[in-house]
């Protein structure tokens, strides 16, 4: 695989169809939502780079393939320098077949007071928490040849309360999901999901995976 189909990946993924809202709400008034700086969602210095990922699984072929992996509490988000939970996958040779993709992607798990949103989404259930909860993800990818992770893309989802449901925004940035095609002629390349979920005044569970899809 060359090096800028790395980043070919990336951007493909970016025109697919996100488990969000495909069009945006008008956003929340300021007074109602806990506005972030942007250093608080991107650092200037980005230490998940190259910190440890808490699992790796690595692409086995499987045309039905799926692997989540569940942070279990919000303990990561108090972790230094890197509050997110990482989750790297690794994709060897023909391990994605011609018809297939491979999706990394992420969400909130058993959040307060949570229920399932318009899209199934897990999203907060009241008017209060929708308000304070935000999602953010960043993507990494490092081919086979190369040491370390280049960032891809990343977003931050944050709710709004409609009709009685937490619906989902991208508030900052595109990147929702990322979709792998090619695989590496040798050696493995791995792409890595740092996610986090943030509601009132505290880091919640996640929960990351990666699953093979067929393409119609």
């Amino acid at each position: 695989m060359k090096p800028s189909s790395l980043f070919a990946a990336a951007a493909l993924s970016l025109l697919s169809a996100c488990a969000i809202e495909p069009t945006q709400p008008d956003p929340p008034d300021s007074e109602s939502i806990d506005h972030a700086t942007d250093d608080l969602f991107f650092p200037p210095i980005d230490f998940c780079l190259t910190a440890a990922p808490d699992v790796t699984h690595t692409i086995s072929g499987t045309p039905a393939e799926s692997f989540f992996a569940t942070s279990g509490s919000g303990a990561y988000g108090y972790r230094s320098p890197c509050n997110s939970w990482l989750m790297d996958v690794r994709v060897g040779p023909s391990t994605i077949g011609v018809h297939q993709q491979l999706s990394i992607s992420g969400a909130s798990f058993d959040l307060p007071s949570s229920t399932p949103g318009p899209d199934l989404r897990l999203a907060p259930g009241t008017p209060f928490d929708c308000s304070k909860w935000y999602e953010r993800v960043v993507f990494y990818g490092k081919l086979a040849t190369e040491s370390g992770f280049t960032r891809l893309g990343a977003s931050v989802v944050k709710g709004h309360w409609i009709s009685d449901k937490c619906v989902p925004y991208v508030a900052s940035g595109t990147l929702t999901e990322l979709l792998v095609y090619n695989t590496p002629v040798s050696g493995f390349d791995t792409y890595r999901i740092a996610y986090q979920t943030h509601l009132r005044s505290s880091f919640q569970e996640v929960d990351v995976w990666a699953e093979m899809q067929a393409i119609l």
